[in-house]
């Protein structure tokens, strides 16, 4: 025997030559426990469990196996339970049921039952497959969990709307005054109309007395006049804006007018940008007594960060202001690449408004989708025409037709109808007209303005295209009603009815 000394700290377990060593003494053969419940259901439940385990055929072959044993290859197990393979050595038979750990294999007579326990409280894919993973499991348990909740109409009705989608666009006017917006606005109860040149930012707006066509065909003549007839115009579609009379202006003043839905403003973006920047001009100014005159000159003299000011753009000069000492800055003089630098900030513009957006897929003919409605709810219909890239004709399943962008529609796996609570079905079919999104603004992020060259409007057989649709109610002598640009149902009030 050779001794060598190694040191204490070199040696990794306890020496058993200690001089200090335990005395007590154990017994190696432990108790035998044998548990008799491993379940918590109630006798009832667990005799139905116990029951559908026994009859079903598939459950059956597989307790065998879990009983015998499994074979080396995978090759030599039935084709119906060859799925279990992989997981094998954690699946027991214990109480008449079967366990994949500690969680019990449902039978398929049972899977009915759980699945609508599952998604008790109609939540979402992700939070009801969290919530069976602790307790059950089945093979195509995930599958089976989301067709169940895509197909749930209570949770389609009532679905989020869509992620904004990427800003669609448009080409840059290459001259002053080619390419304007419009819009009417409110400010304190009076009404207002305003326009902006989509190439310089150039924005004027005045007061109306009367919101009719004629109102606004008179302001748009006298601009025109000052500035020469634009290429296109581009508004919301209102009633003044959809009227036989202004599609008649536009014929004889030969532009052409291109319109965007009610419900998606964000397709008139231009207009609905400088809406806001007159507000707040107005606002701004009536409460310090400000001419709101010399407001909208010195606007249209102040340069963007990028671009020059609108004045700059539209006249190629500046326009004197009390800020202008030097004549020579008010010399006329030719601005080269304005439309590039346009192009530029616009594609600036789009790379930040894209940031969280995505990019939607293209809609078939015939597929069933739900339409979202103005009160936030989804109701069913299906496509039945693309008008453009965004813009869907979808035909509802309570017999309305209607055109919705793509933003207001989602692919869906319902097949019977969900209807909306809000409209009854004698109200008339509006067809609503919501474009691409299109990118057009000078200084603002994610403002937009359509592309759809055709005018939506609100019409039925007994009304005219320009008026107000009126429907008559079902009973002799009631008040009518009628619908407004918004889709709101207007009623006059009873103390009206001198009739009764």
């Amino acid at each position: 025997m050779k001794v060598k000394y190694v040191k204490g700290t070199n040696i990794p377990v306890a020496d058993t030559l200690s001089r200090d060593c335990n005395s007590d003494s154990y017994d190696e053969d432990g108790d035998d426990l044998e548990i008799h419940s491993i379940t918590c259901l109630t006798e009832e439940a667990l005799t139905r469990y116990q029951l559908a385990t026994a009859n079903d055929p598939v459950l059956r072959v597989l307790i065998k196996y879990i009983l015998s044993g499994w074979p080396d290859n995978i090759e030599e197990v039935p084709k119906a339970i060859r799925n279990c393979f992989t997981f094998r050595d954690e699946l027991s038979f214990l109480d008449g049921l079967v366990f994949k750990g500690d969680r019990v294999y449902v039978p398929q007579e049972e899977r009915s039952r759980v699945l609508k326990d599952i998604h008790h409280g109609h939540y979402g894919i992700q939070t009801s497959l969290r919530r069976a993973r602790e307790f059950l499991f089945w093979p195509g348990m995930v599958a089976n969990i989301t067709q169940l909740i895509e197909e749930c109409k209570t949770c389609e009705k009532y679905q989020r709307s869509n992620q904004k989608e990427c800003v669609f666009m448009k080409r840059v006017p290459e001259l002053p005054f080619e390419m304007i917006a419009t819009d009417l606005f409110t400010y304190k109860g009076k009404e207002y109309i305003l326009l902006v040149d989509s190439y310089s930012g150039y924005f004027d707006f005045k007061e109306l007395r009367k919101t009719t066509s004629s109102s606004v065909i008179k302001f748009l003549k006298d601009k025109f006049s000052e500035h020469g007839i634009p290429l296109e115009v581009h508004s919301d579609g209102g009633p003044q804006y959809s009227s036989s009379e202004f599609k008649k202006f536009a014929r004889e003043w030969n532009f052409v007018h291109r319109t965007s839905s009610p419900y998606f403003a964000r397709s008139n973006g231009l207009a609905e940008r400088y809406v806001q920047t007159a507000k707040r001009l107005l606002k701004k100014c009536t409460e310090d007594k400000q001419d709101i005159k010399m407001a909208l000159l010195l606007a249209r003299n102040t340069p963007g960060l990028e671009l020059r000011s609108p004045a700059e753009r539209l006249f190629n000069r500046k326009t004197r202001n009390p800020l202008c000492v030097n004549k020579n800055l008010l010399a006329p003089r030719v601005i080269k690449g304005n439309s590039e630098q346009l192009k530029e900030a616009r594609e600036e513009q789009k790379r930040h408004a894209d940031k969280g957006a995505r990019l939607y897929e293209k809609l078939a003919i015939g597929e069933r989708v739900r339409v979202q409605e103005r009160d936030k709810t989804w109701s069913t219909g299906t496509v039945s025409e693309q008008r453009s890239d965004r813009s869907y004709a979808v035909e509802m399943d309570d017999g309305r037709t209607v055109w919705r962008n793509r933003h207001f529609i989602h692919p869906t796996k319902v097949q019977t109808p969900i209807m909306p609570p809000c409209l009854p079905r004698s109200m008339p079919t509006m067809d609503i007209c919501n474009e691409d999104i299109l990118m057009d603004s000078n200084d603002a992020l994610n403002n937009t303005i359509p592309s759809q060259e055709t005018t939506p409007e609100v019409h039925s057989p007994s009304a005219p295209p320009s008026q107000p649709q009126t429907v008559a109610a079902a009973t002799e002598g009631s008040s009518s009603f009628y619908t407004t640009r918004s889709g709101r149902i207007s009623r006059p009030p009873d103390r009206l009815n001198y009739h009764n």
